[in-house]
């Protein structure tokens, strides 16, 4: 995750330290890709604690808290806030400013999440990356088929806080059936790593297991559930 900017020395003003809000649902701030977002900053001349500051506010996977983590940036009048997590960190911040930059570090359709007018004209405040989703659904579907070739039956579960899971969802129908699956979805509520227990436990014992969501917490759940169970 590497921005463009100016060199240090271009655009520093006297006794002013420009400051990057960063709003994540990450539990620390010390993660592979915020090392690799200071090496990125070190590159172009800004050096944390020196001549550039990071304020980080994490949701540590509360996802519910980026509204008040975002308001929190914006009393702090950063010069810019990064975001990292889905499309909930960015609609929160979008919806606490309009006039700070924000910059997706990724996101999913940020058109349709209202976050931009349109890929060709963003307009408002908001950009950055996202990430191909929808056109992968397929995929996703083909490498568990592949995984598990015996598979016949398929448990999607789906954050019901998240926009785009029905897009998904309908997508993933329409490839099943080529692929000699029956999908079976199951809507939960996730506002922590926590959440993900119950829906877990009902699911032991079916044959066939799987997520299609861009919640990071239950990516995180996801791989610490199969652990156990090795």
């Amino acid at each position: 995750m590497v921005f463009a900017l100016p060199p240090a020395s271009d655009a520093q003003q006297p006794g002013k330290i420009p400051r990057i809000g960063i709003l994540s649902g990450a539990s620390n701030s010390s993660t592979p890709m915020f090392e690799a977002f200071r090496e990125g900053l070190r590159n172009h001349g800004y050096v944390e604690g020196q001549n550039i500051v990071l304020e980080f506010r994490l949701a540590r996977g509360k996802l519910d808290l980026f509204p008040t983590l975002a308001a929190d940036l914006v009393r702090l009048n950063v010069d810019v806030i990064v975001t990292d997590g889905g499309n909930a960190a960015p609609l929160a911040a979008r919806n606490a400013t309009q006039t700070i930059p924000i910059v997706m570090a990724v996101s999913g359709q940020p058109d349709k999440a209202g976050l931009i007018a349109s890929f060709a004209r963003p307009g408002g405040n908001v950009t950055g990356l996202t990430l191909l989703a929808q056109e992968l659904a397929a995929k996703r579907l083909q490498l568990f088929k592949e995984a598990a070739p015996r598979a016949r039956r398929l448990s999607v579960l789906l954050t019901v806080a998240n926009s785009r899971t029905s897009d998904y969802m309908r997508l993933m129908e329409v490839a099943a059936p080529t692929l000699g699956l029956k999908l079976q979805p199951v809507p939960i509520e996730v506002r922590s790593a926590n959440d993900l227990d119950s829906a877990f436990q009902w699911r032991i014992g079916v044959a066939s297991v799987a997520t299609q969501t861009q919640c990071p917490s239950l990516k995180i759940h996801v791989s610490i559930n199969r652990s156990r169970r090795t």
